[in-house]
């Protein structure tokens, strides 16, 4: 086989179904139907937690397409023109994604506590199609997104399906150079695809890393590759009734079981990576071999509301993220349906606008034609990357928590920290409050002999491991919240500390579900007697080794309706009520521990010229900027050493 600058050669690939380059409507219809699901789940409906399946549905049709065109060329020209296959995508992805980047970039003013030391990095990933191996370098913690979502965030997904476009040609061709037979390719991409379930389900205590790792996530493109190979064998010949009825049973299946997995199956559950992606494939692979002849599947995804929302549907993807972004219920002063369905006509007009002025034409060489094409996208490009990196500082800004390391990480680290003669030893233990406190108190304490080991867990509370109604949306602890309370006397007998500082109780303003199944909260009398155990336990743990204790009131929040804002407003955790419970129910609890007492976090941040929530303070309602922390720092830094 040989390859030039455009094309390669290769023996002759299986015949692929009939007219692979025709419109298929159910496959539009498709892609409508699993962004509405993007589009919910984005939105904040609770009762759809698993609607980020979705983007594993767009994952396997792609895969799918680009496999079925493929293969038709290789079988019609015996090569694939790989340079003209790029400039197709080129074509079809750049323009509306680096406009939508320098609408981000243009707007960074209106995202609330995104940084722009956060966003610059987000950009230029995003420009590159790095977006998720950048997630996953900067460590950016899911519970963290809630409070300080990127509006860049989305283009994870889109960086793994380019990934593929500039990778799987290369392979295609690869693959049928050295191993010729078409049979024995499609056993090697079974195997990539098993590999990459099998590494999938391997790291997926590991959230961040499995859910954003192309590697993780490439079988789910794989099972649109395999399936665009068994059409091509299978497909040849006319169906028979009976096979054709079968496909429609197993696609109809497939349909259902789609629904199911998008209403039970929440992100956190270790099973997505166990099982559920490798569901969601199957189902879908069902569902496009129905789209392929005429039934009930394709007559239902060829509805027009379905089609022409999927004919968009790229824009809509790139766009909603923002959109919802910018309008939030806050800034908006709607609640969740009316703030949805203004975010909704907003992201369809400007998406539809995108694909009738730009996209389209671009795409079907009606502009930008020739060589021009590619000085406007860099040029275009270049302007973007220029804006993102001029961004003005902002004022305050808030403590990364993506430096927040696991439970395991911190336990070990305290283990390892040497004692310094003459230095006092405090032993901060708490959520993300806590790590933010943390970071100037460390800060603090290498000036004035302190040291501090850090033991936080991000998103947990002292109600320890269970599902909360969380900003709205009912979702199971992180996995840390178990180690986090379990591992908890380890780290206080590894690093021996003079003093043990907490501060948590975000988490613990939230609804915990009971095991009869109820939702219950602060000032119900279960709940708090259940809260007041686990503070005392707590406490005895933390002075098991003769440490003087020192519990942090807990200062009143304003999480913002941003990338995390989900359920009608007002969020439950934003009462300061609730939040005032809580405080005195742990002052009330400690009055039993000896040695224990309450340190007066919540009223030094509400003396502060500006007040507990003001700006500067905490740039996003409940973290601390990084004055911030170091103000609270030379504030509590000599109450400890006393």
């Amino acid at each position: 086989m040989q390859v030039d600058s455009d094309s390669a050669t290769a023996v002759v690939a299986p015949a692929p179904a009939p007219n692979p380059r025709a419109y298929v409507p159910a496959f539009d219809g498709l892609r409508g139907f699993a962004l509405c699901a993007v589009l919910l789940y984005h939105g904040g409906y609770a009762w759809l937690p698993g609607g980020f399946f979705s983007v594993s549905t767009f994952f396997t049709l792609s895969g799918f397409l680009i496999t079925r065109l493929m293969l038709q060329e290789m079988q019609k020209k015996g090569r694939l023109a790989i340079g003209a296959f790029y400039l197709r995508r080129a074509r079809r992805l750049l323009p509306a994604a680096i406009l939508t980047l320098g609408f981000i970039v243009v707007f960074r003013s209106k995202f609330g506590a995104i940084s722009p030391e956060r966003l610059r990095g987000d950009v230029v990933a995003g420009l590159a199609y790095g977006e998720n191996w950048w997630l996953i370098h900067t460590d950016q913690a899911y519970g963290a997104i809630f409070a300080t979502g990127s509006p860049v965030q989305h283009f994870w997904s889109l960086a793994i399906e380019e990934q593929y476009y500039v990778v799987f040609p290369l392979l295609f061709w690869g693959l049928y150079r050295f191993l010729r037979k078409p049979s024995i390719v499609f056993g090697a991409l079974v195997a990539m695809t098993a590999g990459s379930l099998a590494v999938a389900a391997w790291l997926s205590s590991d959230l961040t890393r499995t859910y954003y790792g192309t590697d993780t996530r490439a079988a789910e493109i794989l099972f649109g590759v395999l399936l665009a190979y068994a059409v091509a064998r299978f497909d040849r010949t006319e169906r028979s009734p009976s096979t054709r009825m079968a496909i429609e049973v197993l696609a109809v299946v497939g349909l259902v079981g789609t629904v199911v997995l998008w209403l039970t199956v929440d992100l956190h559950d270790l099973f997505v990576f166990r099982g559920g992606t490798l569901l969601n494939g199957l189902f879908t692979a069902a569902i496009i071999v129905a789209g392929l002849q005429r039934g009930v599947v394709t007559r239902f995804l060829s509805l027009a509301p379905w089609r022409l929302l999927g004919s968009i549907s790229y824009g809509i993807y790139l766009l909603h993220w923002p959109i919802f972004v910018i309008l939030n219920p806050s800034r908006l002063g709607l609640s969740l349906l009316p703030t949805f369905v203004v975010r909704l006509a907003v992201t369809i007009t400007i998406a539809t606008l995108l694909y009738v002025l730009i996209e389209n034409r671009v795409r079907r060489g009606r502009m930008l034609k020739g060589r021009i094409f590619f000085v406007v996208m860099a040029i275009g490009s270049a302007a973007v990357l220029g804006l993102a990196i001029a961004m003005p500082d902002s004022g305050a800004q808030t403590i990364d928590l993506a430096a927040a390391g696991p439970v395991a990480g911190q336990l070990d680290a305290l283990a390892k920290t040497p004692t310094v003669a003459g230095d006092a030893r405090v032993l901060l233990v708490g959520d993300s409050m806590g790590w933010s406190v943390s970071v100037g108190l460390s800060d603090w304490g290498r000036q004035h002999h302190l040291q501090v080991g850090r033991y936080t867990a991000l998103g947990c509370g002292v109600g320890g491991p269970g599902t909360l109604e969380y900003l709205g949306l009912v979702r199971p602890t992180f996995p840390d919240c178990a180690d986090w309370q379990r591992l908890m006397g380890t780290a206080v007998k590894d690093f021996k500390p003079d003093v043990a500082l907490v501060v948590v109780g975000l988490a613990d303003i939230s609804p915990r579900q009971f095991p009869d199944g109820t939702f219950r909260s602060i000032g119900d009398p279960r709940y708090d007697a259940r809260l007041t155990a686990k503070v005392q336990t707590i406490a005895r743990t933390l002075t098991a080794t003769g440490a003087r204790l020192q519990w942090a009131t807990f200062p009143h929040v304003n999480i913002p309706y941003n990338a995390g804002g989900t359920g009608t407003p007002p969020f439950v955790e934003n009462d300061p009520k609730r939040i005032d419970q809580l405080n005195a129910l742990v002052a009330a609890a400690l009055k039993t521990i000896p040695n224990a007492s309450m340190v007066d976090f919540a009223g030094y941040s509400r003396s502060r010229p500006g007040g507990e929530l003001d700006h500067d303070y905490r740039p996003d309602g409940a973290h601390l900027s990084v004055q911030g922390t170091a103000d609270v720092a030379n504030w509590l830094g000599p109450k400890l050493l006393r």
